[in-house]
């Protein structure tokens, strides 16, 4: 089930108040425009949550350390690539990719920052295979190495 907006909780409010006062034209006609908005601002929310399932599963797919191509994620989340690139940028002000890194580099730093753990171990958690290439990658975007931070 849905919550229902904010919106709509207003609207219900006005209608249940117009309802109790009793009804001439005046208050026929205002009743009929809230159940009006009511129902646009349902179907709008039923809209914006049928159109971030695809971003939540590209949200999922970009986590999965097996998919590397932004085609591939795509596809099954069932954009085209430029409608995915266009929603991350909407919503997240960056690409897929560097939705990505940025995820990536908030987990990294959190495991260097809270765990014990070495950096093969931080790589392997945040999706890379190869250790040295996560340093380095790490070092590109941070500026410094990757190690525990005490």
């Amino acid at each position: 089930p849905l919550p229902i907006p904010a919106p709509m909780k207003v609207l219900e409010t006005q209608l249940l108040n117009s309802m109790h006062s009793g009804f001439d034209t005046y208050r026929a006609v205002f009743l009929e425009a809230i159940i009006t908005q009511l129902l646009v601002t349902w179907l709008r929310t039923c809209q914006q949550a049928d159109a971030d399932l695809p971003m939540q599963r590209a949200r999922a797919l970009l986590c999965d350390p097996e998919m590397h191509s932004i085609g591939a994620i795509a596809k099954a989340s069932g954009m085209s690539v430029a409608s995915l690139r266009r929603a991350f940028v909407t919503r997240y002000g960056m690409s897929p990719l560097a939705y990505r890194d940025h995820q990536r580099l908030r987990m990294a730093n959190a495991l260097l920052a809270a765990e014990h753990l070495q950096v093969q171990e931080v790589a392997q958690r945040c999706g890379f295979r190869d250790a040295a290439y996560f340093s380095r990658w790490f070092r590109k975007h941070m500026g410094y190495a990757p190690r525990f931070k005490a």
